[in-house]
């Protein structure tokens, strides 16, 4: 999978989102470059703000998981845990999909 943002228009697209998971997220990770590692938060905080801001709060939702899952499993600053719950509560808030309530769970488990 190549990167799903570029620098020029970092929002990423409604469709790209559609077809991301979990996995997709992880998968773009591991290819980044460190810098772009960093990024890749701002850039799915970008896109989540922005589809919020639209009223797509499915889209947004989708990547308020995205965000969680990124900051729990991957990037693991200080607090993981509780960024993450925070951004995975958002996503419930938005769209209250079992899917979310799963994440949740797994994020409550602790790292």
């Amino acid at each position: 999978m190549t990167s799903v943002f570029d620098y020029g228009d970092a929002i990423i697209s409604e469709d790209r989102i559609a077809e991301m998971g979990l996995v997709d997220v992880q998968n773009c990770y591991a290819e980044l470059n460190e810098l772009d590692q960093k990024n890749l938060f701002y850039v799915l905080l970008a896109t989540a703000i922005f589809y919020e801001s639209e009223k797509k709060e499915k889209v947004a939702a989708k990547v308020y998981m995205f965000i969680a899952h990124y900051l729990f499993l991957m990037e693991t600053p200080p607090e993981s845990e509780r960024l993450a719950k925070y951004y995975i509560e958002n996503a419930i808030l938005l769209d209250d999909l079992r899917e979310y309530h799963d994440e949740k769970d797994f994020i409550l488990m602790g790292n």
